[in-house]
């Protein structure tokens, strides 16, 4: 009788566990769905949600910031991808496919928040050099548009 009560308190704990873990597996999948039936609210909720789960949470991020990005919300859409960039095990191949995006790459002189973020990215050793080069352009751009010409020509020099 106590084997069996024990068994079915085992049963029951493994099966909450294992649909708490479907729930929070599914809702990456469940935003896109949504984002695809161009239900961007609730796309946006989904994607929310799957930020909890630490195996969704990268992705998560990056379809956040794409999905503010179709928004035109630019300033949440940086946000999110520096979110995704420090979550990611390997971000590089989005942040140079996504660098020409208009949240990432507009000449103006930048946020604290985004030069902040430029100069931690250009400091990365596992960088490779092509986004290297890319960055030190923008950080040239941003100190010669705040007429910084000294740090505007070292930057440049580095490309």
């Amino acid at each position: 009788m106590l084997n069996t009560f024990k068994l079915r308190g085992l049963i029951t704990s493994f099966m909450t566990i294992v649909s708490l873990f479907a729930i929070y597996a599914n809702d990456y999948d469940k935003g896109w769905s949504e984002f695809n039936n161009n239900n961007r609210v609730e796309a946006r909720k989904y994607f929310q949600q799957a930020i909890n789960n630490s195996d969704t949470k990268a992705k998560a991020y990056l379809s956040l910031s794409l999905l503010d990005w179709s928004e035109y919300r630019f300033d949440d859409a940086f946000v999110s991808f520096t979110k995704f960039y420090d979550t990611s095990d390997n971000p590089y191949p989005y942040l140079y496919a996504m660098y020409s995006l208009p949240f990432m790459n507009q000449f103006k002189v930048l946020s604290k928040a985004e030069l902040t973020f430029w100069e931690k990215v250009v400091e990365d050793p596992k960088m490779n050099g092509t986004l290297k080069a890319m960055i030190y352009s923008k950080l040239g751009d941003h100190y010669q548009a705040c007429t910084n010409t000294k740090k505007s020509k070292e930057l440049f020099s580095k490309m």
